[in-house]
């Protein structure tokens, strides 16, 4: 029998239509990425030449070379064919062995092919999903640099603009848990409008009090004292709260599908935000 995750993994990338699907085609494929070890290609950029720390070999290995060296500008000196005068020994002013060194160029042109085909394999990711514009936007740009399609994918259609911003603030604010609806498909609605939240700009994952606080509002009156128990022992992680929510819906609820036809949390119904 096939496994259902070979199954998803051999579909690829849903298409990407255009402007008005890309932050949940995006979401989708960061998700995949992810899974692929891939997604750091498009938010790490092409590796740069870095400092590294020497090792206890590379010390000991120094330290007799310079054993070496000390030895032979020594016996030049006593053989009077030196230049550097009666000062002390060159060998003798370099000071301490260093705590680290610049990376060597093999170790660096290792690293940046690695990175290369990493970026290719991304490249190879993307494509299937463009189809029109998404492709013409792809030709674009260097051959096999993924990288770069998605850096010109995102310069297209997800630039941060007022008015997305106000349409991800509607998403947010809005946001509440249905008549009818469960609690595991609420949270996951939740964590995509933070997600679309966090591409425009708006992170609350830097307050996660204030994440946990918004998504407790959007529960329906049902959940109050679960609310209520929260707010006493603490919601600073907003993953606990989530998983929380949850199980309260399981063991408190009479299971997954509670009613939900109260007011959301908010209080009265919320309108459209404006900015």
């Amino acid at each position: 029998m096939t496994d259902n995750s070979d199954q998803h993994d051999s579909r690829g990338l849903r298409k990407l239509r255009g402007e008005t699907d890309y932050d949940d085609w995006a979401m989708a494929a960061q998700a995949r990425l992810g899974k692929r070890g891939l997604w750091d290609v498009v938010t790490v950029p092409r590796p740069a030449r870095r400092e590294l720390a020497v090792s206890d070999d590379e010390r000991e290995l120094e330290l007799k070379r310079r054993i070496a060296q000390q030895a032979y500008e020594q016996s030049q000196k006593d053989q009077g064919i030196h230049t550097w005068g009666d000062g002390p020994l060159p060998v003798e002013q370099l000071g301490p062995v260093p705590s680290t060194r610049l990376e060597r160029e093999s170790e660096y042109n290792a690293r940046v092919q690695k990175w290369l085909d990493r970026n290719k394999e991304l490249w190879e990711e993307l494509i299937p999903s463009l189809s029109a514009e998404g492709l013409n936007i792809a030709r674009r740009v260097p051959a096999s640099d993924g990288k770069a399609v998605w850096d010109a994918l995102y310069a297209r259609y997800g630039n941060i603009t007022t008015a997305s911003v106000v349409t991800v603030l509607d998403d947010l604010f809005t946001c509440k848990m249905h008549a009818g609806g469960r609690i595991k498909e609420h949270v996951a609605e939740w964590e995509r409008v933070n997600l679309k939240a966090q591409r425009a700009g708006l992170d609350f994952s830097q307050n996660p009090v204030l994440q946990s606080y918004l998504f407790l509002r959007t529960l329906p009156d049902q959940f109050k004292p679960y609310a209520a128990i929260r707010y006493e022992t603490g919601v600073e992680d907003p993953t606990a709260v989530y998983q929380g929510a949850i199980e309260f819906a399981k063991t408190s609820l009479n299971g997954e599908e509670a009613d939900t036809s109260g007011q959301a949390l908010w209080g009265e119904e919320i309108g459209r935000a404006h900015v």
